[in-house]
């Protein structure tokens, strides 16, 4: 159900955004998986804030910020066709990225793997483990 509801808060965001009202959430990403401390719910917002699992929002800093930025305007370009990687072989993780017009899935092992895709794996992990203060 959560997702669900963040879904619908992304998408009031970007409207409310358009309409130039105070900017949203950037993007969603849920990550699932068989691993421990897999389960993830990261939503990034415009403003330079994260929550993990609905905490407490914490700051971004400048520079992850804008590499939240790039990879949202990178996410928005990546074709219809492509959004959906099928999973690959023995996959661990499963990753999910909600923007307000689209939702992209793939795994760990999904091949092949965009470049942007890539780059939100490491941007989760990062965020989650250096903001978040998540083990993974």
């Amino acid at each position: 159900m959560r997702p669900r509801v963040a879904l619908l808060g992304l998408a009031a965001a970007a409207s409310v955004s358009g309409c130039g009202g105070p900017p949203g959430d950037l993007f969603l990403v849920e990550r699932t998986g068989r691993l421990p401390g897999a389960r993830l719910t990261l939503v990034v917002s415009y403003r330079g804030e994260v929550r993990c699992n609905g905490a407490r929002p914490r700051a971004l800093g400048d520079e992850r910020l804008l590499a939240a930025r790039d990879l949202a305007r990178r996410l928005r370009a990546v074709p219809p066709a492509r959004r959906v990687v099928p999973p690959g072989p023995a996959a661990l993780l499963r990753y999910r990225v909600l923007l307000p017009k689209a939702v992209l899935s793939f795994t760990d092992t999904s091949r092949p793997l965009p470049p942007v895709l890539a780059a939100v794996q490491a941007f989760t992990r990062d965020v989650a483990r250096q903001v978040c203060r998540l083990p993974r």
